[in-house]
């Protein structure tokens, strides 16, 4: 799998993604070509396959009979990681994409007109902003060194839904209000029912840890 992904990267970094820097260095400000950049470094990618090999991984404790619905909390630009989720979750009913930074949308719909996904995918606002009770199966926050924990908002969620959060220690990064400095205070700090995963990978200049796990101990309606 990883191959795979790594051929993936190999091929769009010429292509979509380059079309993309360009469209955002004609439409946007000099920080979101900067933001653009970052989003598309060696450190990203690497996060992103790791969540995605880990969750395939674990693939045996999750049922995939039924479509799932993904919400993706601090979506940013979307991609890559839009690009490899069908390697972790290959019966994806739809995708609700959440960014507060409503500049992340346009980049995020150049990217989706790019790749053309085979289900739905949306575009949303501030995550913690939104009140109603609904049914999701999987809730995924890949940059929670940015935003409040999501145990926060789990009243506002049926059923028991598989959560997957990242963080780091890096607390002078640009944005980076809740940063932690190990995986202890990440489990504690997320409040999980089930945890399936825990992990520390080391970057280049940080620490990014990550849990797998589920919001309720049981099963819930």
């Amino acid at each position: 799998m990883r191959e795979q992904m790594a051929e993936i990267v190999k091929e769009q970094r010429a292509t979509n993604y380059a079309k993309a820097g360009r469209w955002i260095e004609n439409n946007l400000s000099e920080a979101y070509v900067k933001s653009h950049q970052d989003s598309l470094s060696d450190q990203q990618y690497e996060s992103k396959l790791w969540m995605v090999e880990e969750i395939a991984n674990l693939g045996s404790k999750f049922d995939y009979t039924e479509p799932c619905h993904i919400e993706v909390v601090g979506s940013w630009f979307g991609w890559p990681l839009l690009e490899y989720i069908d390697f972790a979750f290959p019966n994806i009913k739809q995708i609700d994409c959440y960014d507060k930074d409503e500049l992340c949308h346009p980049v995020f719909a150049q990217y989706k007109n790019m790749f053309e996904p085979k289900y739905p995918i949306h575009q949303f606002g501030d995550w913690f902003a939104r009140s109603d009770v609904r049914r999701r199966h999987v809730i995924i926050n890949t940059s929670g060194e940015h935003m409040p924990w999501i145990a926060q908002r789990r009243n506002f969620f049926k059923g028991n839904p598989l959560v997957i959060v990242m963080s780091n220690d890096y607390y002078d990064g640009e944005g980076h209000t809740h940063c932690v400095p190990d995986m202890m205070e990440l489990m504690r700090q997320q409040e999980l029912g089930v945890t399936y995963y825990t992990g520390t990978r080391s970057m280049q200049t940080y620490n990014r840890f990550m849990v797998i796990g589920r919001m309720h101990a049981e099963s819930t309606n």
